[in-house]
C-alpha cells in the first residue's frame, strides 16, 4: 500500500506534465522530457496539482542547477522507510527508490540531500 501511495504521483507527474499515457515506456519518456524543462516552480506546481494523499510528505529544493524532489511516507521507526526521490536537471530527469539498507532509520537514505547527490551503494 505504501509503495502504491509513493508510485501513484510519479504517474500523475506525467499527467501534469502534458504527457499522453498511451504506454507507459511513452507517459516516462514524455515526463522527463517535460521535467528536464522545469525548474522549482514548475516542479511544486505540478506536485501542488496532484492531489497527493495527505500521508505523503513532498520536499522540493534546488542546488547546482537541478531540483532535487522527495515523497515520503512517515516510518515506525525501525523499518525501512518508503520514499521515492527524483532529480530534474538540464538534459536528464532520474526517480528511484533507495536500497532498503539506504532506507532504514538514521542511513540518510530518504532525504532530499540524497536526491540531490545520491549516496553510493552500500557494500
Amino acid at each position: 500500500m505504501c509503495q502504491l501511495l509513493l508510485l501513484a504521483p510519479l504517474l500523475l507527474f506525467t499527467a501534469a506534465c502534458g504527457a499522453v499515457q498511451s504506454s507507459e515506456d511513452e507517459a516516462m519518456d514524455a515526463a522527463r522530457e517535460a521535467a528536464t524543462r522545469a525548474g522549482e516552480p514548475e516542479v511544486r506546481r505540478a506536485l501542488a496539482a496532484l492531489d497527493l494523499h495527505p500521508a505523503i510528505r513532498t520536499e522540493v529544493r534546488t542546488s547546482g542547477g537541478r531540483v532535487g524532489v522527495l515523497l515520503s511516507l512517515k516510518g515506525n521507526g525501525f523499518d525501512a522507510q518508503d520514499c521515492l526521490l527524483a532529480r530534474v536537471g538540464p538534459g536528464a530527469t532520474e526517480a528511484w527508490v533507495p536500497s532498503r539498507i539506504q532506507r532504514m532509520p538514521g542511513e540518510g537514505g530518504c532525504t532530499i540531500d540524497n536526491a540531490l547527490d545520491p549516496l553510493p551503494p552500500p557494500h
